[in-house]
């Protein structure tokens, strides 16, 4: 994303220096830059970028060559089209995500709120909202996979309990099966309630590496659960962990969430929590 940032500042600074020498050229590079920095954003801003281009060099060019202005001008508006139609036809697949991810967050709230700890349900939500600003595009398994991640949590065996006691929270024998056990317990519900297979596949991937990452999209999933883990619960670690298991582990746990964030963005918005955090600790 920052050589991609780079890029684009690179070309419309160029676009500015060339307008006084080669206006074509600069009008070249000016596209290229303004599409670059939609990219990001989606596929549909990207589309409307482009037709608005089409579109616009159209009109221009019916001034000196009609035939190509009226073949671009054609070309913006069936793009337009189509991506109107593209977006008609896939709105079943798209509501239907919707309500996938509402039965996931809803099963999630209902599962802490039977154990009585709601007040974990925030740190899981803005787990969500930190994803959905890292990645604004983010997929529907995405999301789930964000609203559920730490579901283990709401079904938790007596022998996670022993294990936080005995082992750090780093080591992988306490934190892999809260991570696998979650995957299992979040692709059981989706099961029933007959999620596409892919759905429930890429949940499970997601959910069974959020605590150490992998590919981009569990780094993802992890980075923006680090940032609502020092958002959110930090206090509880201080007033109820430290007690518990001392405050050894807890700066290690600290530390090791923070550390652990994989893109600089993630790690920039989590710092001033994790800074306080041990500031906190050490008092």
């Amino acid at each position: 994303m920052k050589i991609l940032n780079l890029i684009k500042y690179v070309l419309f600074i160029l676009a500015i220096i060339l307008a006084f020498i080669n206006w074509k050229i600069a009008i070249s590079l000016f596209i290229v830059s303004s599409i670059l920095h939609v990219m990001p954003k989606g596929p549909n801003k990207l589309l409307n970028v482009i037709i608005g281009y089409l579109i616009i060099a159209g009109i221009v060019f019916l001034f000196s060559n009609l035939l190509l202005g009226i073949i671009l001008i054609v070309s913006g508006f069936l793009l337009a089209k189509f991506k109107v139609w593209a977006n008609k036809v896939n709105f079943d697949y798209y509501d239907r995500d919707k309500e996938i991810y509402q039965k996931a967050r809803n099963f999630v709230i209902e599962s802490f709120t039977k154990i009585g700890k709601t007040h974990q349900i925030k740190h899981f939500e803005q787990t969500v909202y930190w994803l959905k600003k890292l990645k604004p595009d983010a997929d529907e398994s995405l999301l789930i996979s964000a609203i559920a991640h730490d579901i283990e949590r709401g079904y938790r065996k007596a022998d996670m309990d022993g294990k936080k006691l005995e082992l750090s929270y780093t080591d992988k024998e306490f934190f892999r099966p809260h991570e696998e056990r979650g995957a299992d317990i979040i692709a059981d519900f989706l099961e029933k309630e007959n999620v596409d297979e892919k759905i429930i596949e890429r949940v499970k991937m997601l959910v069974s590496r959020h605590e150490e990452g992998g590919n981009e999209d569990q780094n993802l999933l992890k980075d923006a659960d680090s940032i609502s883990f020092f958002e959110n619960n930090v206090q509880t670690f201080l007033d109820k962990h430290v007690k518990a298991v001392g405050k050894e582990k807890v700066r290690e746990k600290f530390d090791w969430m923070y550390n652990r964030i994989t893109s600089d963005k993630a790690k920039s918005i989590a710092e001033k929590w994790y800074n306080n955090a041990i500031k906190e600790l050490n008092k």
